[in-house]
């Protein structure tokens, strides 16, 4: 498991991450992501279709660490979850996420990782985690 205790700022120096392409081997979408190596870092604004969705920066109980999910925020009980436990697991998963056009929300973001938890990362009503990779149209 990916080392955060005693708590991410004494392991890494910051609890917000910054979603970059560089996600877990394991972590996949349904479409393929238009840059999977770097994500939103180094494009210009304009690369962002809907800023006021697209996640720039979020804390780890929004996602899966290396089969691991985590509670922090409201968390009444285990804060580390294996995937193999998270259907049992009745706490919600709470994470502060800063957007593209620079405001931030609280999000609940239990039902899409309980959802589906091999492919958490799909669009919601609430935010986009990637930018698809553009389809060659196809001539009829």
């Amino acid at each position: 498991m990916l080392q955060l205790k005693p708590t991410n700022w004494d392991a890494v120096g910051c609890s917000y991450k910054y979603n970059t392409g560089y996600w877990d081997y394991r972590d996949r979408t349904r479409v393929p992501m238009e840059d999977p190596g770097d994500g939103i870092a180094g494009k210009d604004l304009n690369w962002v279709s809907n800023p006021s969705l697209y996640i720039l920066m979020h804390e780890p109980p929004a996602r899966a660490y290396s089969g691991w999910f985590v509670h922090w925020h409201y968390a009444r009980g285990t804060t580390d979850v294996p995937q193999s436990r998270l259907m049992r697991d009745t706490q919600r998963f709470i994470s502060p996420v800063l957007f593209v056009d620079a405001h931030a929300a609280k999000h609940d973001f239990t039902k899409a990782i309980q959802r589906d938890p091999d492919d958490p990362f799909e669009p919601t009503k609430d935010w986009i985690w990637y930018k698809p990779a553009q389809q060659p149209r196809s001539d009829h």
